[in-house]
């Protein structure tokens, strides 16, 4: 039966360290990686929040300008419609007398 020497056994024992190390080393720079990313992502999340704020604002914005724009046109028709209707009661009433 062959004895295994002090030196053999060493060198498998420092085999077998350097390729855990080397696994774990890998994992490492996976997980960095991944961390990298999601800093990305989050980067990325904070833009869009700030573009639909902007957004949100600007709309907001816009719809009252339309509001305002659609009650100036409101008043503007009813005042023409007033004045029509006055237009056609006078000749109505021209209308009459002759």
């Amino acid at each position: 039966m062959a004895a295994t020497s002090p030196v053999n056994a060493n060198y498998w024992k420092n085999k077998n360290l350097d390729e855990e190390n080397e696994r774990i080393t890998e994992e490492i720079a996976g997980i960095k990686l991944t961390l990298k990313t999601i800093d990305e992502d989050i980067d990325r999340e904070k833009s869009i929040v700030i573009d639909a704020n902007s957004n949100e604002k600007r709309l907001k914005e816009e719809k009252k300008e339309l509001i305002e724009i659609d009650s100036k046109y409101y008043e503007t028709e009813k005042k023409s419609n007033d004045k029509k209707t006055d237009v056609v009661s006078k000749k109505a009433t021209e209308n009459k007398d002759t």
